[in-house]
């Protein structure tokens, strides 16, 4: 490895680990959480399985359960007549019978808590990694087939599957199970099992987690690659990889953001402008790949163009309170973006204006990888007196 890199690399994984207590703490209470909601799921599949047998069971004799009740509706005619009498009126609740969609649905949201699981699994959780993959593979995915075949929502549970395998594959690799290579295998072969399923190419869902997946992709091959000696070449590899999967996340944000009537478009195009500040970022130690840094320039104008679409939806409607706060990130990156473009005028008026908003979202920007350390000290150097970092 070149020294300038080698340098690098030492001062980044210094900084990883001065936050390491802080980052584990956070996964560790994630983790837990997790685990709890999985568990109610798991007790939830569980009774409405047997919910479901004993409504098949009466189906399927319905003479005998006909007969039976007319037997006991004759019997205790009188009683029930002089008890409604007798009783005060009385709240009743109605139980809506369990389906094959609603034992789907209980699926769905244990695969995506398994799912929530691999995205905050560590380097040293290979164990929790086995754990996760044995649960699916022993438990839930048996369950998935049997239900999940001529119904309705095989498709999208066919979706929610691969966003699953693609993050055990993120994990797996994180936690030094597999290699680099294994991992692209495992990565693009979850994503290529319904890639060219009809209707997909039309679906802004699974467009979006395609776009997700890749961005979880190369957030795992930087977090094993911060801890780990790349000689220079390796590093060039590395780097060639890592801007093909961010280049197919925004490929596939962009082909989201054609589709019509999204309720969602400018989250869409804020994600288009992540991608283009996640390359930008390549340029920057300890990565210092070539083509960002040839590129650098365009990827931060198409930054700005991305994020102030964002902002042009944004503005035509702010009936959900939600709907401001992302009003606020837009104008905390469009302010960055112009920063990074030589201009800080606008960063500086929001951090004065709206000091603490302002704090949150560039922090936020940073937990993303959005910005580089490089960048990060920077904003603290020029901007400490207006935010207080």
């Amino acid at each position: 490895m070149r020294s300038r890199n080698s340098l690098a690399f030492l001062r980044t994984e210094t900084i990883i680990d001065e936050q390491e207590g802080e980052v584990t703490e956070r996964r560790e209470e994630a983790s837990k959480f997790f685990h709890e909601s999985l568990s109610c799921f798991q007790i939830c599949l569980t009774k409405q399985e047997e919910q479901y047998t004993l409504t098949q069971q009466a189906f399927s004799s319905p003479v005998t359960s006909a007969a039976s009740d007319e037997n006991h509706e004759e019997q205790h005619l009188d009683e029930d007549t002089d008890a409604q009498d007798a009783q005060p009126d009385s709240w009743y609740s109605v139980e809506e019978p369990v389906t094959i969609e609603t034992l789907l649905d209980t699926c769905k949201a244990q695969l995506e808590t398994l799912k929530a699981l691999c995205s905050v699994q560590s380097g040293s959780s290979r164990k929790e990694v086995r754990l996760i993959e044995s649960s699916y593979l022993d438990y839930l995915e048996p369950k998935i087939l049997k239900y999940s075949s001529n119904s309705e929502k095989e498709a999208e549970i066919s979706v929610i599957r691969t966003a699953f395998v693609a993050a055990l594959a993120c994990a797996r690799f994180r936690t030094s199970t597999t290699n680099l290579e294994v991992f692209e295998h495992e990565f693009n072969q979850a994503i290529g099992e319904v890639e060219h399923s009809p209707g997909l190419n039309a679906d802004v869902q699974y467009l979006s987690i395609v776009a997700d997946a890749n961005i979880d992709f190369d957030a795992a091959v930087e977090e094993r690659l911060l801890h780990s000696a790349i000689p220079s070449e390796g590093l060039e590899t590395v780097n060639r990889l890592r801007w093909k999967h961010i280049t197919k996340s925004l490929d596939e944000y962009t082909n989201a953001s054609r589709l019509h009537r999204l309720p969602n478009l400018a989250r869409i195009h804020l994600s288009r402008g992540d991608c283009e500040l996640l390359r930008a970022r390549l340029a920057d130690e300890p990565f210092n790949y070539a083509l960002a840094s040839q590129s650098r320039t365009t990827l931060i104008q198409n930054a700005a163009v991305f994020y102030g679409a964002a902002d042009k939806v944004m503005s035509n409607d702010l009936s959900d309170p939600e709907d401001m706060d992302d009003k606020i990130e837009v104008g905390v990156k469009l302010a960055l973006v112009a920063g990074l473009q030589g201009r800080p005028e606008d960063l500086l008026a929001l951090l004065q204006g709206k000091p603490l908003d302002t704090r949150q979202k560039l922090q936020s920007m940073k937990e993303q990888r959005l910005l580089s350390q490089k960048t990060w000290s920077s904003i603290e150097e020029i901007l400490n007196p207006a935010v207080g970092f």
